[in-house]
């Protein structure tokens, strides 16, 4: 069967509907979804954007929010050609898509990239960390402390999600899991890794206790971090470049007045040039306004961290579910898990993604902890992946 009628929005049919070509503008769009999405604008304010913008879609209509979803998870925009990649199926009374188990590689070249596979796997973890943190999809939010975007595979570099075991003989044990979600998905690259949220998550949260009994490189480290994100995203100063070169521009204006030959075009190419610099500014200017604002929230965010655990006085213990999880996302924490099994590394390493602490990869090997898996595993409740 051939390919259908319309192509991919990004995307147009050659002569002979063989192979997809790029459609420059709309290629555009499809690179401006992306950006807006890693820079952490939801699907539903994209399709609000483009709709605002009087950008159509591909069949000239309303962009709406389950296309700009469709396409930030579609790999055809990394130059991935597949013919039979998904199918659907009906399960519970609900039309479900899944991988289609006869899916056939097509030559390269079939469909050139728009998006390269690094900003599109970036964007994949975007996407997977806000269905993971979506309220409908954790009606149990407590359950673990780890879950959406705070633990990751160490083999794949995904993120790993939260398996609820319900065994009857596990009564009074902590039997919920952390599993490998690439591994859930069936992907044959990765073997997968499991590890009992009870247990990792004490481990983490002891750790995270251990760094903040000294707070003074943390404060660094935070007050390195804004000062560093506060320079990138100077709107005063975009604000001050812009009014600068307009009253450069202005003042080449005036000089014209009365100038021939040579020297008015001189002048001439130098307003033109302004003029450019001006629209760059400006563009930088629209792009830069979401991240600032967001970027003060980040530092309210800081501030009240820094309150709170000076006002914890090293008694961490006693922190709620949400003053952990706001920890966890100001220190910038990842925790790496790999099979233990696994030789040449530690059953897990935490990662803190501060400024002045990143290139400290800190990792611990307890053998308290491993003793503990032996138990578990001895008990029939820990299972390799």
């Amino acid at each position: 069967m051939g390919p259908p009628y319309i192509s991919n929005y990004g995307y147009d049919y050659n002569s002979d509907h063989s192979r997809f070509l790029i459609n420059p503008e709309q290629a555009k769009v499809v690179i401006r979804i992306f950006d807006m999405r890693l820079a952490g604008v939801a699907c539903r304010t994209i399709a609000k954007t483009l709709n605002n913008d009087a950008i159509p879609s591909k069949k000239g209509g309303k962009w709406a929010v389950t296309t700009i979803f469709n396409i930030l998870r579609n790999p055809i925009y990394t130059g991935l050609a597949q013919a039979y990649r998904v199918k659907f199926i009906k399960e519970d009374g609900k039309r479900k898509r899944i991988q289609h188990p006869d899916t056939i590689d097509l030559p390269e070249g079939t469909i050139p990239a728009i998006i390269s596979k690094e900003k599109f796997n970036a964007v994949q973890e975007v996407l997977d960390k806000a269905k993971l943190e979506a309220v409908r999809n954790n009606r149990e939010p407590e359950l673990a402390l780890l879950r959406a975007g705070f633990i990751k595979c160490g083999h794949c570099n995904h993120l790993m999600h939260l398996e609820k075991r319900s065994l009857k003989r596990l009564k009074g044990n902590n039997h919920n899991y952390y599993r490998c979600s690439v591994r859930v998905r069936g992907a044959s690259f990765c073997r997968g890794t499991t590890i009992n949220t009870n247990i990792i998550d004490t481990a983490v949260w002891e750790y995270i206790g251990s760094l903040l009994q000294d707070l003074t490189q943390i404060k660094q480290a935070l007050d390195a971090l804004r000062n560093k994100l506060k320079q990138e995203y100077d709107i005063t100063a975009i604000e001050r470049s812009i009014e600068n070169a307009k009253n450069e521009q202005a003042q080449f204006v005036e000089d014209l007045k009365g100038l021939r030959g040579n020297a008015r075009n001189l002048l001439l190419a130098q307003i033109n040039d302004l003029e450019e610099k001006i629209e760059k500014l400006e563009t930088e200017k629209v792009q830069a306004l979401p991240t600032a604002k967001k970027l003060e929230r980040q530092q309210q965010e800081i501030d009240n961290f820094l309150t709170w655990a000076e006002n914890m006085n090293n008694h961490y213990q006693d922190a709620t579910f949400e003053e952990k999880r706001r920890a966890l996302h100001v220190l910038g924490i990842t925790v790496y898990v790999y099979r233990e099994t696994d030789t040449e590394h530690n059953r897990y390493e935490i990662q803190v993604g501060l400024t002045e602490l990143c290139s400290d990869f800190l990792s611990c090997r307890d053998a308290r902890l491993r003793s503990k898996f032996r138990h578990f595993e001895s008990a029939g409740i820990h299972r390799q992946a």
